[in-house]
């Protein structure tokens, strides 16, 4: 049983329409609820905004330190090529003034266990860093898209679950 007054046109048959006075009071307390629910939903729809705004920010700004020192790090991951040709510049020195010094060979490069951990951790806090940013994107897509669907609504009884 609803217990919303049925309008007039509504009304089981036998019973006598409902006081307009009261349809009037009835259609105010509706008109002040939903007031006050409208200004509790614009300053939820604010807070969220300004929300994913500072995390929008403080991810791009991760973003760009995490990316610079993920370009420093994956340099640690190649075998320096200036340090090879010092290496064999100075035995080809060696050799020419030993005959018995053999020749130059080069070791396989192995990156260390830890710059491989560096940088995976780093790639690890990027791309989490992203998805965090896609997620504040989403959320402010669907809080624009939430306000714009409850502006459609317009009968007060209707709005009333929206708030909830």
């Amino acid at each position: 049983m609803s217990l919303l007054p049925r309008s007039k046109k509504t009304q089981d048959v036998g019973q006598e329409p409902l006081d307009s006075g009261r349809e009037d009071a009835l259609k105010s307390a509706w008109d002040y609820y939903n007031d006050d629910m409208k200004i509790v939903e614009a300053d939820r729809e604010k807070e969220w905004e300004e929300n994913m705004n500072t995390i929008l920010i403080v991810a791009s700004l991760l973003a760009a330190i995490v990316a610079a020192f993920l370009i420093e790090t994956t340099k640690l991951l190649r075998e320096d090529t200036n340090q090879t040709l010092r290496d064999a510049t100075i035995h080809l020195s060696a050799q020419y003034y030993n005959s018995s010094i053999g020749h130059y060979e080069t070791s396989p490069f192995r990156a260390k266990a830890t710059d491989v951990t560096l940088n995976s951790l780093l790639i690890i806090s990027l791309s989490l860093d992203l998805v965090a940013a896609v997620v504040a994107m989403l959320i402010k897509q669907w809080n624009r898209e939430l306000d714009r669907g409850l502006r459609l609504i317009t009968d007060p009884r209707d709005q009333v679950g929206s708030f909830e």
